[in-house]
C-alpha cells in the first residue's frame, strides 16, 4: 500500500460538467481509492478533463 499523486486524464460524454460518481468510478478503476481530486485542465474541443490525484494504492 502506497500514497500517490498522479494526474489522470479522462474522456467525458456531452454531460458537462461530469457527475462526481463516474469520476470516482475512473480513479478507482486506475487502482487508487482517492483521498481528494482537483480539476486541472478543461479541455472542450477534445472533451477530456485532467484531474490530479491524491490517495492511496494497492
Amino acid at each position: 500500500m502506497a500514497i500517490v499523486e498522479e494526474t489522470l486524464e479522462i474522456e467525458y460524454d456531452k454531460e458537462f460538467p461530469p457527475k462526481i460518481n463516474p469520476l470516482e468510478e475512473f480513479i478507482k478503476q486506475k487502482g487508487i481509492n482517492p483521498v481528494r481530486y482537483s480539476l486541472i485542465s478543461i479541455d472542450r474541443k477534445t472533451n477530456k478533463i485532467k484531474l490530479g490525484v491524491s490517495g492511496i494504492k494497492d
